[in-house]
């Protein structure tokens, strides 16, 4: 099964599952990370069963830098991205079976970020306060 089948498949799952369903409407959201930049993700409204809420997603969102060339088998290095990052889709893999042509990577130290958007604010990045969140680490 190729990553593009693969997708196909989860995203067909999330729209027939009747009890989790994701608005087609997204709204832009961002958020200030000290020390790099803003993150701009999506914001959307989810549905499990009957309850509903607003819910950020930052897709893609790099935790070290990328292990390539003299990096390549050493220790993770932090991230040293600035400015502004495009955290609205996620960044892609090498997967066996790739061609040439794939849109992915070894560059695969990423994270998908889901919160609450009550939850995102400059206050609650400081570590002063208990946040939840749900974190994909793939790499």
């Amino acid at each position: 099964v190729s990553l593009r089948e693969a997708e196909s498949a989860v995203r067909s799952w999330r729209l027939t599952d009747p009890s989790v369903s994701l608005e087609r409407s997204p709204q832009a959201a961002s958020v200030s990370v000290p020390g790099h930049g803003t993150l701009q993700g999506v914001a959307m409204e989810t549905a499990v069963g009957s309850d509903r809420r607003t819910v950020i997603r930052f897709l893609g969102v790099p935790f070290a830098r990328p292990p390539i060339g003299a990096l390549r088998f050493e220790a993770a290095q932090p991230a040293d991205w600035t400015g502004t990052w495009d955290a609205t889709k996620p960044r892609y893999c090498v997967q066996p079976g790739d061609d040439e042509d794939s849109a992915s990577s070894e560059d695969c130290l990423y994270l998908n970020i889901f919160t609450l958007a009550a939850q995102v604010s400059p206050e609650r990045l400081t570590g002063s306060d208990q946040n939840q969140a749900t974190i994909e680490k793939h790499g």
